[in-house]
């Protein structure tokens, strides 16, 4: 485990893709500090849209469209309206935005970290299998997890 870990501390091309939970903004940087850090844009626009109804912005999803929009966009024209467009609708919304950090969310300040992937939604159907296993032994974990994934190729 050592060595993988090891392994990966040194590459300069991986991205990791996460939720903002702090012990992973402040762990990423410090395990694997060669290694880019983005947030998942589905888990960043459920929280968008929680900051939007907070502030009483009606168009909550037109807002989170716009940002989904503005965030997958690789055209830096499109980005550009889209974000104006969100900040003219609301600046609180702009704002809180801005305060993520653009190269965190956005393709075109991304620095081609993301591979074009911008969710964890491949790991998330994976914590689904494990969940069913979690308080097993680890060789019956590897076992259940598996036969598990097995039985979802399979289908």
């Amino acid at each position: 485990m050592r060595n993988l870990i090891e392994l990966v501390r040194t590459r300069r091309d991986l991205c990791i893709i996460s939720d903002k939970h702090s012990g992973l903004l402040r762990g990423v940087p410090s395990i694997l500090p060669h290694n880019a850090h983005r947030y998942c844009l589905r888990r960043l626009r459920e929280n968008f849209k929680m900051i939007l109804r907070t502030i009483g912005i009606q168009a909550v999803e037109f807002m989170c469209d716009k940002m989904y929009t503005m965030s997958t966009t690789d055209l830096w024209n499109s980005f550009v309206q889209h974000i104006r467009d969100i900040a003219t609708v609301h600046s609180d919304a702009h704002r809180w935005l801005e305060d993520k950090g653009f190269e965190k969310l956005t393709f075109v300040h991304d620095g081609s970290f993301k591979y074009g992937t911008m969710t964890t939604n491949a790991s998330e159907c994976f914590n689904g299998i494990l969940k069913c296993a979690v308080d097993l032994p680890i060789q019956a974990l590897v076992c259940a997890t598996y036969y598990h994934t097995v039985g979802l190729f399979l289908k």
